[in-house]
């Protein structure tokens, strides 16, 4: 029997942009609401592209989070050098294909973002 495989209907959306800053300390961060879309499991993966290797790695600061969550994220990073995609922990399911960049076409509800 094959491992069916998920879709992700919805994109990302931009939500807001935020004062906070990253680690270095000069970079500002936006906030980036991951919808779960036809993610059954509720789980994604992200990753970021890396220029000096011009590789994909696991996001360093959330390589996994629950759909429906908001994580702050660098704006340079938002078109192209972000992914994500639908996963099973159990390994049940195959994932999904990867999802590059985020929709800045299609704005968040601003409510849309869990206190967390």
């Amino acid at each position: 029997m094959g491992r069916s495989v998920y879709t992700l209907v919805a994109a990302l959306a931009f939500t807001l942009s935020s004062g906070a800053t990253s680690a270095a300390g000069d970079d500002a961060r936006v906030t980036v609401f991951y919808p779960a879309g036809a993610c059954e499991t509720r789980r994604l993966e992200i990753e970021v592209f890396a220029r000096a290797t011009r590789t994909w790695k696991p996001h360093p600061a959330h390589p996994r989070i629950d759909a429906d969550t908001c994580q702050p994220e660098d704006p340079g990073q938002l078109l192209n050098e972000l992914r994500l995609r639908c996963i099973d922990p159990e390994g049940k399911r195959a994932p999904s294909d990867w999802i590059v960049g985020v929709d800045l076409a299609r704005p968040a509800d601003p409510g849309a973002c869990k206190s967390g």
